[in-house]
């Protein structure tokens, strides 16, 4: 109700239905180029900290230090 009474305002100033044209901004030539590169950086990251993980994992390398003092063992 509300957006024809501001529709109402509007053409009773003078105002007229104006066409919309697209204002979006268009890619420049290296936008495809850059975002492949960050999607790449992204995945070789990934990659690194999946094999740091598998490292960690295989050599049994852990910490104790988020847990209760009863399961931390020998201390």
């Amino acid at each position: 109700m509300g957006f024809l009474c501001d529709v109402g305002i509007v053409q009773a100033a003078g105002g007229s239905d104006v066409d919309a044209t697209n204002q979006g901004l268009a890619l420049s030539d290296g936008a495809v180029r850059i975002f492949f590169y960050g999607l790449g950086a992204a995945l070789i990251l990934f990659g690194i900290a999946s094999v740091g993980y598998l490292y960690r994992m295989n050599r049994g390398l852990s910490w104790n230090f988020q847990q209760s003092d009863s399961s931390a063992g020998d201390h």
